[in-house]
Order: C-alpha cells, then sequence, then structure tokens
C-alpha cells in the first residue's frame, strides 16, 4: 500500500513539475521568448509527462534513471496518444538498457529529436520505422548495429552521426529519408561518406549502400562495383545519373521511385551493361534512355 502510494505521488510530483514548467513556457512565448522547456522524469513517470503536455510545444523531455524495454513501450503509448505536442526525447542519463528494441519508436509522428543513451549496442529493425517529424537522432559510441528499416521513412531527417563502433548496417535502413546527410566517424572501419555527405559507402569504396537524397545529376565514384538494395530509393529530384564500368551489381529497388530519372551515362559498353545484375523494381533505370562508353565528354 505505501509502495503504491509512493508510485501515485511520484506521478503527480512529476505531472505538477511539467505543468509549472508548461506555464513558465507560455509565459515566456508571451514576452517574445523561444525557449524550449526542459522536463524532467524518470522511468514512472515519463509516460504520464508526455501525455499531459498541451499543445504542439515544442518540449524537451529528459528522462533519468534505469529504464528497460517496457518503458520504451510506455513512451511509445504516450507519444501515440499525444500527437499533436512536438517532443525532443533526452535519454542521455538513463541507464539499462543495451538495446532499442524493434519497432521501439514505430509510427511516432510527434517525436521529433532522440538522443540514445550511453550502453545501447543496436539499434534493431524498423525502431523509428516512419517518425516522420524526427530531423535528429544522436547514436552513441558503442552501437555496433543498425538493424533493418530502421530509419525508413524518416523523411525529416536531416543528419546522422555514424559513430566508430557501428560495423554492421541492415537493410533499407534509411529508405524515404529524402533530406538526410551523413556523417561518419574518420576511424569508422565499415563505412564512409562521400557527395558531401550525401552517399554513404563500405569503406573500400565498393559498395554504395545509400543516397537517399540524391538530386539533379548524381556521379557514382569510380570503384564502385555493388549499388545496394534501394539505395536511391525514393529519390524523386534524381534527373541522371553517372555509372562507372566497374559495376556488376544493382540491387532490388535501387532506383524504385526515381520518377524523374530521365539520363543514364554508362562508362561501359552495351555488352558489359547487359552483363550487370539488375534486381527487381528498377524499371525507373531500365527505361531511362542509357549512354554508354561514357567519358564524360
Amino acid at each position: 500500500m505505501k509502495s503504491t502510494k509512493k508510485a501515485a505521488c511520484r506521478v503527480l510530483c512529476a505531472l505538477l513539475a511539467a505543468a509549472l514548467m508548461l506555464t513558465a513556457f507560455s509565459c515566456s512565448n508571451d514576452s517574445g521568448s523561444t525557449q524550449t522547456p526542459v522536463i524532467t522524469a524518470d522511468a514512472e513517470t515519463v509516460a504520464s509527462v508526455i501525455k499531459g503536455l498541451t499543445g504542439e510545444g515544442p518540449y524537451t523531455v529528459a528522462v533519468s534513471g534505469t529504464i528497460t524495454e517496457n518503458t520504451i513501450s510506455a513512451i511509445k503509448t504516450a507519444l501515440e496518444s499525444n500527437s499533436t505536442a512536438k517532443v525532443e526525447l533526452d535519454l542521455s542519463s538513463a541507464t539499462g538498457l543495451t538495446s532499442l528494441p524493434s519497432e521501439a519508436f514505430k509510427g511516432c509522428h510527434s517525436l521529433t529529436s532522440v538522443v540514445i543513451p550511453d550502453g545501447v549496442k543496436s539499434i534493431e529493425k524498423q525502431a523509428f520505422f516512419s517518425c516522420s517529424r524526427l530531423t535528429s537522432v544522436t547514436i552513441p559510441a558503442g552501437v555496433t548495429s543498425i538493424g533493418t528499416s530502421a530509419f525508413d521513412g524518416c523523411s525529416s531527417l536531416t543528419s546522422v552521426t555514424i559513430p566508430d563502433s557501428v560495423t554492421s548496417i541492415g537493410r533499407s535502413v534509411f529508405d524515404g529519408c529524402s533530406r538526410l546527410r551523413f556523417t561518419v566517424a574518420d576511424s569508422n572501419t565499415a563505412y564512409k561518406t562521400e557527395l558531401d555527405g550525401k552517399m554513404l559507402l563500405t569503406k573500400d569504396g565498393k559498395t554504395l549502400f545509400a543516397c537517399p537524397s540524391a538530386s539533379g545529376s548524381v556521379e557514382i565514384p569510380a570503384g564502385v562495383t555493388i549499388i545496394d538494395r534501394s539505395a536511391f530509393y525514393g529519390c524523386s529530384n534524381l534527373v541522371s545519373v553517372k555509372i562507372p564500368a566497374g559495376v556488376t551489381s544493382i540491387g532490388d529497388y535501387a532506383f524504385s521511385r526515381c520518377s524523374k530519372l530521365a539520363d543514364v551515362y554508362y562508362a561501359g559498353s552495351t555488352e558489359q551493361w547487359n552483363a550487370i545484375s539488375i534486381g527487381s523494381s528498377n524499371s525507373e533505370l531500365t527505361d531511362a534512355a542509357i549512354t554508354y562508353n561514357y567519358t564524360g565528354q
């Protein structure tokens, strides 16, 4: 009984604190300030705090203490129930989580930024799938893998920094991230960037992994032999692409939904082009006008 009363008291105190901060935020807005209020919560109170947010905000919700997958599930439910508020979720002071579970925040359109806590080693599949208002995510050093479609459909995401610890990225992780630029730690042994951060490749330069914000004319670097699955998926403003003769494989959906792609400039011969293994759902590529033996002249 005492523990129940104590838990209820903690939730009430958190809600009162949030209400006071919201009042202060309202007053500061009246005077012209745009400072984002920081609301602190723990595993027991964070869901109630998020549900209690009023108006658009934005609000920074900083979570401290030990959290579990159940905490993440409760946060997701709260975000889904409060679709109006713009929530910046700061988990940097939280402990206890070693993996961000599958579909952790899937479809949470009120989520605008996330700081993932230290100690997390993996971001599982579809963790942020279709978080359409997510603009930034902080991935801590120590994360080694990012699962399939983890950020698929995050159309507002503008930047992702991949630490040196990441050695595995699944399929279609960044599909539909039409504003995204990558930053990869120089000491990362698995990945690197090209095209001013728009293109993510394997460190050896042989596999073009993702280029979700490509537009206009794009030249694929010499040395690339594989254009991976969904590499240019949804690049609706891509007009032309220059492909080196060394490419031997183009994955499924690599150029799917590239509706404006009109010209392909290929450095090899017709015979070499016909020998490339081109996966399914690439009609936008194969229907484009192809110039063979292109030398850049």
